[in-house]
């Protein structure tokens, strides 16, 4: 029921909002409103398709841009075909064809496999694809995302400090380990907003830090409402009642690699305090751990032996991660090109090693043992033509997409290292997809076209910047938005 109440009110207020705003401001609307606001356990499950509110929202956004168009008017440049933006295509590809080919090669297919497995790699990279239509369209984007990112945010601090959750106490939803006191960590209640955990909401909002600079940025140079320079102390605040030592430590990184990129005399600076503080966490891993054990509250009690294969290892919620090498040390190296399919058949694990590490907290672990060696390399591929794209547009502090792509560089980065130590739920995996899309958007942006004296059109962001500012403030100031569960593997039918 509550599947069908969600999707008729995004599906009515999207097609609304594009009938009046245009089908680019629809495609904004449904997928920012579906990923920030909608809660992602609310799926309907058609055979081995799972059909969430995401699927819902991007797909009625790819719809209503091409039904409505994107609304814009004057000359236009075409998008550019960038051969790096090209090959972020083609992994995209290449991840969903290998994943369909691993559930068919082990029996595991359906008629409505490929179609679910689109629904969760495929979509969130093709609407990042088409998120805009020109440089000019970042700046339009603004109002709804800045009203719709503090709304989070709010929310997110809201339900941290008062211990209250009311969108779940509404609806009936607990989540039995989170609320039995894994949930809660320094005296907060640890934030999930929309999402099943609070790990993978602090990942969704480092994903998220992008849009929220750039809303930050414009309105630091005097061409947005003031209140948009509170959003990065919002969204830190934010990821801070998550009480994920993962997401806030990759916060700190991306801001740390948007400032490189963004303050050009510091850039000398910046890299030499990166590679000392790498450096001296690695020669010290053992007092870090330590000092990460402790922020999780995790006590010396706390601290088990346990046998993997025959030896004696140290257990705690913070070394479990490094342990998954030892305890699947065996199928990983017998995982093969393919792997053995989303349910892992055919992995054995001795009783007790078996229970204990059913929880595969690292994305590349299980990937690797889902899909094997030719996924995992297109997954690497594309997250690093991603970084690498953002990394040649940041360079140059003056372009136009400069800030974005600066921020979008240190949130993949840092989120894409992380991974590390959390799997790859699509709670914020699609996200994540969505930001990669993004990146290849971004790179085959044409620059702007400004007219000169005489009527001759030319590219240039500076004449761009001034002549556009007066033409879009009365946007900014415009009202433009009407207003699973725990961290272990789901293990569905494919």
């Amino acid at each position: 029921m509550f599947f069908y109440l969600f999707a008729t009110a995004l599906t009515v207020a999207t097609f609304a909002y594009a009938a009046v705003r245009g089908g680019r401001q629809g495609l904004w609307f449904g997928w920012l409103a579906a990923m920030l606001a909608m809660p992602t356990w609310i799926v309907f499950q058609l055979g081995s398709l799972a059909i969430d509110l995401r699927a819902v929202g991007g797909t009625l956004g790819l719809f209503v841009l091409l039904v409505f168009g994107d609304g814009e008017t004057g000359p236009k440049r075409p998008l550019k075909l960038h051969p790096l933006a090209l090959l972020a295509d083609l992994m995209a590809i290449v991840l969903f064809a290998t994943q369909v080919y691993t559930q068919k090669k082990i029996g595991r297919f359906g008629p409505l496999t490929a179609p679910d497995i689109a629904r969760r790699w495929l979509l969130p990279y093709v609407i990042g694809r088409f998120y805009y239509g020109s440089v000019g369209d970042i700046r339009k984007s603004l109002p709804l995302t800045a009203r719709m990112m503090m709304g989070l945010c709010v929310f997110a601090v809201f339900e941290g400090v008062t211990k209250f959750h009311p969108i779940n106490k509404a609806l009936g939803k607990t989540y039995g380990i989170l609320e039995a006191g894994e949930g809660y960590r320094w005296g907060l209640k640890r934030a999930q907003g929309p999402l099943d955990h609070p790990i993978f909401f602090g990942m969704m909002l480092v994903l998220l830090f992008p849009l929220v600079y750039e809303a930050y940025r414009v309105a630091k140079a005097g061409k947005g409402p003031k209140w948009w320079t509170r959003l990065l102390a919002a969204i830190g605040a934010a990821v801070f009642v998550t009480v994920s030592r993962g997401a806030q430590i990759s916060m700190i990184l991306t801001g740390i690699m948007t400032l490189f990129f963004q303050k050009p005399k510091w850039r000398v600076a910046v890299l030499v305090f990166s590679v000392v503080g790498g450096g001296a966490g690695y020669v010290g891993k053992a007092v870090l751990t330590s000092m990460l054990s402790k922020l999780a509250e995790e006590k010396d009690d706390d601290i088990r032996l346990i046998m993997i294969n025959g030896e004696e290892y140290e257990y705690t919620g913070t070394n479990h991660r490094v342990l998954l090498f030892t305890a699947y040390d065996e199928a990983l190296r017998t995982t093969g090109y393919f792997g053995f399919g989303y349910e892992l058949q055919g992995i054995e694990l001795e009783e007790p090693v078996a229970l204990r590490f059913s929880s595969i907290d690292d994305h590349y672990i299980l990937f690797l043992l889902q899909y094997g060696y030719v996924a995992l390399t297109a997954f690497l591929i594309l997250a690093v033509v991603s970084i690498v794209n953002m990394g040649f547009l940041a360079w140059d502090v003056k372009g136009p997409k400069a800030a974005m792509a600066a921020a979008l560089f240190g949130s993949l980065a840092s989120v894409t290292v992380n991974l590390l130590s959390v799997w790859f739920s699509p709670d914020f995996g699609s996200v994540y997809l969505f930001c990669t899309g993004l990146a290849a958007n971004l790179r085959c942006l044409p620059d702007p076209i400004s007219i000169e004296p005489g009527g001759a059109t030319a590219p240039s962001a500076r004449v761009l910047a001034a002549s556009e500012s007066s033409r879009l403030r009365p946007r900014l100031v415009a009202a433009h938005a009407p207003v699973r569960s725990s961290v272990s593997h789901k293990k569905p039918s494919p």
